[in-house]
């Protein structure tokens, strides 16, 4: 049976200098590999990165970053106990997002304003279930009740359609 550990925090985004330092140590031959191991970015990021910000400065980057709206957004972390004993380099997690949306009970679950110290009301994306680094996890900012702790496990089974009777099956 699942035992989420039921916590929200927030992920860790770059600053402009650290993007450049990641995007130079690729240009000067450093493996890619290397790299993700080291400053805990992810490969989709990186190339993300590269394409957007490839070729840029430091000083250049600083002014692109203060014309966007960068921030820690929270996520909900829905690991279970048995991946946080063996020091498991990553976490899995739901995005929480402030584009509620009132009328999806399956794919969200609703969190006001209030709850687990949010700021404000939200949705915990059930759907957009994924893992990211553990280096991207600042501060844990608030614990879900039980209530809602057993909402998400159930949108989760729902989403992925585990049951009691669950097969596995090989790809051909």
């Amino acid at each position: 049976m699942f035992n989420f550990k039921t916590v929200i925090m927030k992920a860790k985004r770059f600053k402009p200098e650290q993007i450049s330092r990641i995007l130079k140590d690729y240009d000067l031959g450093k493996d890619l590999q290397s790299i993700i191991r080291e400053y805990g970015v992810g490969k989709s990021t990186f190339y993300k990165r590269r394409q957007r910000y490839g070729g840029m400065e430091s000083i250049d980057l600083k002014r692109l970053k203060q014309l966007e709206a960068g921030r820690t957004r929270p996520v909900l972390a829905v690991q279970t106990n048995l991946l946080n004993k063996i020091s498991h380099p990553s976490t899995i997690i739901c995005p929480i997002t402030t584009n509620v949306e009132k009328y999806s009970e399956i794919l969200r679950v609703h969190l006001e304003k209030g709850t687990a110290n949010m700021l404000e009301d939200c949705d915990i994306m059930i759907d957009q279930i994924r893992a990211i680094d553990n280096k991207r996890l600042i501060r844990k900012i608030g614990v879900l009740s039980s209530g809602l702790t057993e909402m998400v496990r159930e949108n989760i089974k729902v989403i992925l359609e585990i049951d009691s009777c669950t097969k596995v099956q090989h790809a051909v």
